[in-house]
């Protein structure tokens, strides 16, 4: 891991446009690729962070991608359905946790301050 994601190999990944790069020496060090060029909102800045990594739940029913397209086409209220994923995902987190994987809670997560210390 440490070899494919230093900057000898995530820099030249990064100005080939292969791909975003979230590690900031890499980005600090590398030319920006063209597509940063043409669309300068692009480029990776202090707000750009990864989110956690989600477990892998199986939902009943509608999933996350269903319920969005769903309220993109206004098919679903959008507030009705973000109650619904919370209740359905919860639940299927909840028999996760039942079956033995661990819950891991970061206390100070919001979307805006990505804090994953625990």
């Amino acid at each position: 891991m440490k070899l494919l994601h230093c900057d000898e190999v995530m820099c030249p990944y990064y100005t080939g446009g292969l791909g975003n790069v979230m590690i900031p020496s890499a980005v600090a060090a590398a030319d920006p690729p063209a597509t940063v060029a043409k669309m300068p909102n692009l480029a990776i800045d202090e707000n750009d962070q990864n989110y956690p990594p989600l477990p892998s739940v199986i939902v009943e029913g509608k999933d996350y991608y269903t319920g969005a397209v769903e309220c993109i086409f206004g098919l679903t209220d959008i507030d009705s359905a973000i109650a619904d994923l919370n209740t359905r995902y919860n639940a299927a987190y909840d028999k996760l946790v039942a079956g033995g994987t661990a819950r891991i809670v970061y206390p100070n997560f919001t979307p805006m301050e990505q804090d994953t210390s625990l």
